[in-house]
Formats: structure tokens, sequence, C-alpha cells
């Protein structure tokens, strides 16, 4: 069996009703162009498929140098000088290109980020938490406390990614993982956000990921249009994929509006995703969509 899966629905209800089902066991990351594949802003900024470790570590240890120089004009509570993920987390979060990928714990947000933008069919990609914690658990070898485990995974994972940051690294090796920041911000909070950290900065993303899942699953395969299968309400039952590591989880632009317009009424829209002026601003784009009936 593979530890990983590409659907494709014909409805947004049924989508939604699939997400909803999966519960609090996943992760998510929605992408307005189902055809792309999973990559960092770092990886994207830079134009290559992977490059040597000289020019990815430096460029990214020189980009964090600066900010961290100019941030404090802007910051009242700047984060820890050697708490470099939360570093990064704000760098992202003011349009940095780094390492991370914005994930979210919510199904309904990841559904929002890929439709919003969507000018094609698009995806939610689906991570199994579950998958990740007892996978890392076992890499990194944690005694978690049963009374604070989720609480302890989290600050063993932040850690980690800050071994993997540290100059020289204390840790080596590829691998990506989820990392909650200890500190959001509002936007992150709004978003129920995490990241993907990949930890190997001299591979793409989906090379560290693959690194985890092991060589029994090719990631890349899951972009590849034959691996797409209809949605199977028998096949797809969720209670049959806990074993899985990935979720392609793919929806025809025809769709967009719909998605928009229900999401939307659940009070996701970009105005409560990106509290504050520019968020009410960049969320009156709704009425410019004409996919369906005025909103």
């Amino acid at each position: 069996m593979t530890d990983i899966a590409a659907i494709e629905f014909n409805s947004w209800r049924r989508l939604f009703d699939f997400g909803r089902s999966l519960g609090q066991t996943w992760f998510y990351r929605g992408q307005s162009d189902a055809d792309w594949e999973l990559t960092s802003s770092l990886e994207r900024a830079i134009g290559v498929d992977h490059g040597d470790d000289w020019l990815w570590q430096h460029t990214e240890r020189w980009m964090l140098r600066k900010f961290q120089g100019f941030a404090h004009n802007y910051l009242a509570h700047p984060p820890a000088n050697d708490d470099r993920v939360e570093w990064l987390a704000l760098m992202q979060h003011h349009g940095a290109p780094t390492r991370l990928l914005d994930c979210t714990f919510s199904f309904p947000v990841a559904a929002y980020f890929a439709a919003w933008e969507a000018k094609s069919d698009f995806a939610i990609w689906a991570f199994n938490w579950n998958r990740f914690r007892l996978s890392l658990i076992d890499r990194f070898n944690l005694k978690l406390n049963d009374a604070f485990a989720a609480l302890e995974f989290h600050a063993e994972m932040h850690g980690k990614a800050n071994d993997f940051l540290s100059t020289p690294p204390i840790l080596s090796g590829a691998m990506a993982f989820p990392v909650v920041p200890p500190r959001a911000n509002e936007r992150l909070e709004a978003q129920q956000g995490l990241f993907l950290f990949p930890s190997d900065v001299a591979r793409t993303l989906q090379e560290n990921l693959q690194c985890l899942v092991g060589p029994r699953t090719n990631i890349k395969t899951i972009n590849e249009r034959s691996s797409l299968v209809p949605y199977d309400t028998a096949t797809h039952d969720p209670a049959k994929l806990h074993k899985h590591w990935l979720l392609k989880l793919m929806l025809p632009k025809i769709h967009r509006f719909e998605v928009v317009n229900d999401l939307h009424n659940m009070n996701i829209h970009e105005a409560s995703l990106f509290p504050g002026l520019d968020g009410f601003a960049r969320s009156l784009r709704r009425y410019t969509v004409r996919n369906g009936p005025n909103p």
C-alpha cells in the first residue's frame, strides 16, 4: 500500500465533508495551482532545484543577519537573538524568503488559501500529524511526559529546528518536520498556523520530506496526473488513510467561487485571516469574483 494519495473531487461539498472527517490529526497547506510542488519561498527566490551548501546556507544566514540588525527599529519586543526559528517566522510574516513552508491546522483555512487566488485547478495538501509525530519521536529518541506530550513535542521540534539553524549546526541530516513557534503573532494565530521546516537548506523541501518518509514512497509521483484518482467514499474513508503520510486533494477551478463564498459565510476571509486595515482592504476584492452569482 502506498503512503500517499492524490484525490480529485467533483464537488466542494464532498471535499469539505471529507476534510471535516479527517479531524484533528492532520495539518494542511492550500495551493492555488494543483500542479505546484511543495516549495519554500527561499527555494523559489533562489530559483534552482537544489544548489550547493554555500549558496543556500549563506544566503539564508546573510538575510537573517540583515533582518536582525534592522528589525529593532520597528519591534518593541524582538525575539531572542539565538531563537533563529522565531526570527525566520517573523521574516516570513513580513514577506522575506525563508526555508519555512506555511501550513495550518485548519482545513477551511487551507481551502481558502487554495481557492482565493486560483487561476486553475487548486489543491489542499494534508499532512498526517500522527505519522510525523511518531516518526520524529523515534528519529530523535524523544522521551515525552504523557501528561504534557503535545506541549513537550512542540518544544522539542522548536529546539531541534534551532539546532539545525545554529552556526555551526548542532544537528545535521535531511528531513522536514512541523514547527509551532512558542510566540505566535496575530496573523499566525488567526490562521491557526504552523510551519513545515526542512532541516537541510541545501536540498529542496520535497527532498527533505522524502528523506523523512523513506524510500518506500516516492513523493514526486503525487504530482503526476496519472496518480490522480477520483474520490470514492469507500476507498477514501479517512479511517483507511490513517497510515498515509500525505494526501493531495484537488478541486477543479469551476468550484472556486462556491468555495470562497461558503468560507466567507464561515468568517474565513482576508479580513479575518490578516487582521488590520490591510486585511480588510484586501477582503474587498471578493466583490470582483464573478464565477457565480453576485455575493
